[in-house]
């Protein structure tokens, strides 16, 4: 914080207590972070497509998410360093992998990030907790191993209290059915269900923020949800297909509010 400009601000024969002073820097920290965060959201390309609580940036994590505002939370996927075709501007290698974990921890936010079991012990910052998404049917053999995976891990990092909102706990098993890669041409989409189940486990305040958004599942799961959200998808054919889900999404109907008559029977 800089304060500098208090002493000269204050007037000649004017006594300013200490509280006062005290208010008075919190007013320049207010400012300058204001002003810091105008700087960064300069910096930030022409988004790919905008809605109503919805941003997509085409372009590089590494280059758009620090210019992100801090707040909400980062629910992502990042390509798993297995080597998959996410396309030609895509390098699923594990440096890479251990790099995109590396660049969403250093947001500091509430996160939850999917990763496959082979690359758990390259995980750069160990996970706070780590729950299990138990699919219905394994994946396809690794030739190494003698095993069909039939489970994938979710790191979270960052929490705090009693999740759901702050009103409550849940077990750490995520039993949703896979969606098989052909469903849409994206090599490791994810069930629009078990997206919306961790979103509203997470923190229910700020942007939900997507720096791997891949076809566009956490943006889709978070207008259903009705709460704001950024994607940022370096590869074009993704950028395009999150954006015809998200025009073809329909929006659940608001709850009717009960009448009268249902009031008095209410406990």
């Amino acid at each position: 914080m800089t304060t500098d400009w208090l002493s000269e601000s204050v007037p000649p024969g004017v006594n300013v207590t200490d509280a006062e002073m005290a208010a008075l820097g919190a007013q320049d920290a207010v400012y300058n972070e204001l002003l810091e965060m105008g700087e960064r959201r300069a910096g930030l390309p022409k988004p790919y497509w905008e809605e109503p609580g919805i941003t997509i940036y085409h372009g590089c994590a590494r280059e758009i998410l620090p210019l992100l505002p801090r707040s909400g939370l980062i629910l992502t996927d990042p390509p798993y360093g297995v080597g998959k075709d996410y396309g030609e501007l895509s390098s699923d290698t594990v440096e890479n992998f251990v790099a995109a974990v590396r660049l969403v921890l250093e947001m500091g936010l509430p996160t939850a990030m999917f990763f496959p079991v082979t690359r758990i012990y390259d995980i750069p910052v160990k996970p706070q907790w780590m729950g299990v998404w138990e699919k219905d049917w394994g994946g396809s053999g690794l030739i190494a191993y003698p095993f069909y995976p039939h489970w994938e891990p979710i790191g979270f990092w960052n929490i705090k209290g009693d999740y759901r909102g702050n009103c409550g706990h849940r077990n750490d098993v995520f039993k949703f059915a896979s969606v098989r890669p052909e469903s849409n041409g994206h090599p490791t989409p994810k069930p629009l269900e078990l997206v919306a189940e961790l979103l509203s486990f997470m923190p229910c305040k700020g942007t939900v923020t997507d720096p791997y958004m891949g076809s566009g599942t956490t943006l889709l799961a978070a207008k259903q949800l009705r709460r704001p959200a950024v994607g940022i998808e370096i590869e074009e054919r993704w950028c395009s297909l999150a954006v015809e889900r998200l025009r073809q999404a329909v929006l659940p109907l608001e709850p009717a509010a009960p009448a009268p008559e249902q009031l008095e029977l209410m406990p």
